[in-house]
């Protein structure tokens, strides 16, 4: 299968700890591989948006407790020019990810694996939440 993604497309930092880097390969490049490959159209990971160490968290004002660092599996945000809906299909279907939410005005999908069981949101306000079918 063919690699779609790089490590560095998940990282707005210069510099990664290794073990980062082991985790965007396996819990985030290696699911979104079959993905792609299965959506046959480009699919980006948003503005960089899969690791942020926690000082660049807390210096833009956030808890500095995301999933995007990556104290567990990590998390990734990912959009399309193409068809989004039809990548949330995919992504609802295909992937091992457990918490999916779908930011309709921002246009892409943040996938992690907080969530013990499978759980989908919808977030319209960019900041809030709310469990929804997708």
């Amino acid at each position: 299968m063919q690699n779609y993604f790089l490590i560095n497309e998940f990282t707005i930092e210069k510099q990664i700890p290794t073990e980062v880097a082991d985790k965007i390969q396996q819990y985030h490049i290696n699911v979104m591989n079959p993905i792609r490959e299965a959506f046959g159209a480009p699919i980006k990971v948003s503005q960089h948006s899969g690791y942020r160490s926690k000082e660049t968290e807390l210096k833009l004002g956030r808890s500095g407790n995301s999933e995007h660092c990556f104290e567990g599996k990590g998390a990734a945000d990912y959009t399309t020019p193409d068809d989004l809906l039809s990548l949330g299909k995919l992504l609802l279907k295909l992937s091992p990810y457990t918490r999916i939410c779908y930011y309709p005005h921002q246009g892409f999908y943040h996938c992690d694996y907080k969530a013990k069981s499978r759980e989908t949101f919808i977030c319209t306000d960019g900041i809030n939440w709310k469990r929804a079918e997708l």
